[in-house]
């Protein structure tokens, strides 16, 4: 078995980001003054938490739509910084990579003390999901052994984690600051793909389908795709966007902002 490997680097600060947003509009013209158009990855996800998402990636630019939630996350080169806004409320948030963080991943931590990120992961082979090429990876022995052992000893809850089968899709040759950012957003392992499919058995309580991809296609979407609408006014963070566009929605606002309370996380990149 093969154990995945990362190299990281630092990002480019937060100065970078006014020469996104000022070449929003490049971006979506050509010199002749037509409307520019990219050939990109369109997938169709279903999150467990999230619920379905619609994906967009190219070389040039990224995009995540979550249907449920009503959030939209793009990102583009050099900085790659995540820029999530909300169509409902016209505001949106600017965070740097290495601090994003998914809706409602941390809860996996509570009642469980594992995080689904971090298990400890070994690479098995490649196979077909979607119609996608995809390296798949389970976790390791040593790692189900111990589960089983606290949970043996009440150390962990039953819902706790047992043993993972993850599949991330190598084969698309994504950046690898893409990768790390989708899998920051579902609360997947980062690994050299996108985040296709992650499934787990629980120690006592059954299997979880904790993402899932229904389609990986080809196709062309106008460049406007990735551009941050105009007349939008800016938030602190993606937590306090999340919580105010969920408003009224029972304790979510509270769970939301859980989301800011997270250290940076160094993004990686190919080696």
């Amino acid at each position: 078995m093969k154990s995945a490997s990362f190299k990281f680097i630092a990002l480019l600060g937060l100065p970078a980001l006014l020469g996104v947003l000022s070449e929003q509009a490049c971006l979506a013209t050509d010199k002749g003054g037509k409307t520019k158009t990219l050939q990109v990855w369109a997938l169709e996800q279903q999150h467990d938490y999230m619920g379905p998402c619609k994906v967009y990636l190219c070389s040039e630019a990224m995009r995540v739509d979550y249907v449920r939630n009503g959030i939209t996350i793009i990102s583009r080169p050099p900085d790659w910084m995540v820029i999530a806004f909300s169509p409902i409320i016209k505001k949106y948030s600017v965070t740097k990579p290495q601090a994003v963080r998914g809706v409602f991943t941390f809860a996996m931590t509570m009642g469980t003390g594992r995080d689904v990120a971090g298990l400890p992961l070994s690479l098995q082979g490649h196979c077909t999901t979607s119609g996608v090429k995809a390296a798949t990876y389970i976790t390791t022995k040593k790692f189900e052994d111990e589960q089983m052992r606290e949970f043996a000893n009440h150390e962990i809850h039953p819902s706790s984690v047992r043993s993972a089968v993850y599949q991330v899709a190598d084969s698309l040759k994504t950046p690898a600051q893409q990768n790390f950012i989708m899998a920051r957003i579902y609360g997947c392992p980062v690994s050299e793909g996108i985040p296709l499919e992650l499934t787990y058995k629980r120690v006592r309580a059954g299997q979880i389908t904790y993402l899932s991809t229904k389609s990986c296609k080809m196709t062309f979407v106008p460049a406007s795709t990735f551009n941050l609408p105009s007349g939008y006014s800016r938030v602190p963070s993606m937590g306090s966007l999340l919580a105010e566009t969920n408003s009224g929605k029972g304790g979510i606002g509270l769970i939301l902002h859980e989301m800011d309370k997270t250290k940076e996380f160094p993004l990686p990149t190919r080696d």
